[in-house]
């Protein structure tokens, strides 16, 4: 209990079942429970003295399965571990969990697993564990027949996000477009030099992909908007059309992704805030510390609507 009021989230404890039975009354008698309470008082004390510490319940919940779930299972085991003095092996079998892709069951978005791990380990890797669930990116799905966008904060220590799968959806509508913006570092304001993102337009058989990040001091500029392509021999022709909701992106061949090709850069953005060294920018738009905007874009494509 001491843990699950320090923890965000919501958990629970299963409790060991010590013993189990029925009791048959015939409907004409009047129920009386004395029994039943008689019975339970008797296996409780019976448990107590057989198990009295927290290191003994630890023993009991090794010799005696009950048949929970197993993510259950593991959560009751891991805090009986720490109630018994025992956070080295707790740790351990919390991070064992995790890393085979279990999950001890919780109503949150970071599982309790990983919240038993950390304090587990002692108040610096607690305090620390709650520093990395700060939210280090912003992210959008846009959608043109909803009455609004879907946005989410995520935590890259802790999130793999839904960028695969609205990539994989995207259809031209309904997603037509994702987001994915980095926050400037902790205690840093954010201002247009600052501004990092990815996004992602059209649909998951051909999209556009654009990337904001900090340049541009050449003409002026704090940060550079550019298409993304691939790299390729020549530049070639501004030939393939990119339907939108309301407009149109004409862009050149090699600058056409796939959502599979797109889920594997907005993974990598997500984990390092860059895009890779594969491929070519094409830059269209500057912006000015003050916001303004510089058009970069030669020779100019047909609609503007951009994410």
């Amino acid at each position: 209990m001491r843990i699950n009021r320090r923890v965000n989230g919501a958990f629970r404890v299963q409790p060991l079942r010590i013993e189990q039975g029925s009791l048959d009354v015939p409907a004409t008698d009047e129920l009386n429970w004395s029994r039943v309470l008689d019975a339970f008082d008797r296996a409780r004390t019976q448990f107590i003295a057989a198990y009295p510490t927290a290191a003994d319940y630890v023993l009991a919940l090794e010799q005696r399965g009950d048949g929970i779930a197993p993510n259950r299972a593991l959560t009751r085991t891991v805090t009986a571990l720490i109630a018994a003095g025992r956070a080295e092996e707790a740790a351990q079998m919390a991070d064992q969990a995790i890393a085979a892709g279990e999950s001890g069951g919780m109503s949150s978005t970071v599982d309790v697993l990983k919240y038993l791990s950390a304090w587990a380990k002692g108040p610096q890797a607690y305090s620390d564990f709650r520093v990395s669930l700060k939210p280090t990116h912003d992210y959008s799905a846009m959608y043109e027949t909803k009455r609004s966008d879907m946005s989410v904060d995520l935590s890259r220590e802790h999130h793999r996000g839904m960028m695969d799968r609205h990539l994989h959806d995207m259809d031209g509508s309904d997603p037509w477009a994702i987001v994915l913006s980095a926050r400037p570092p902790a205690g840093m304001e954010a201002d247009f030099s600052r501004s990092r993102y990815l996004q992602a337009a059209g649909s998951a058989e051909a999209m556009t992909i654009e990337y904001c990040a900090s340049g541009g001091a050449e003409i002026g500029a704090v940060s550079v908007r550019s298409v993304i392509g691939h790299r390729h021999e020549s530049p070639g022709e501004h030939d393939v059309d990119i339907v939108l909701p309301r407009s149109v992106e004409t862009i050149s061949r090699h600058e056409v992704f796939t959502a599979q090709e797109a889920a594997e850069m907005f993974e990598r953005f997500y984990r390092t805030d860059t895009i890779g060294d594969d491929y070519v920018l094409r830059p269209v738009e500057g912006y000015r510390a003050d916001g303004g905007l510089i058009d970069l874009r030669l020779p100019p494509t047909r609609g503007q609507e951009h994410c």
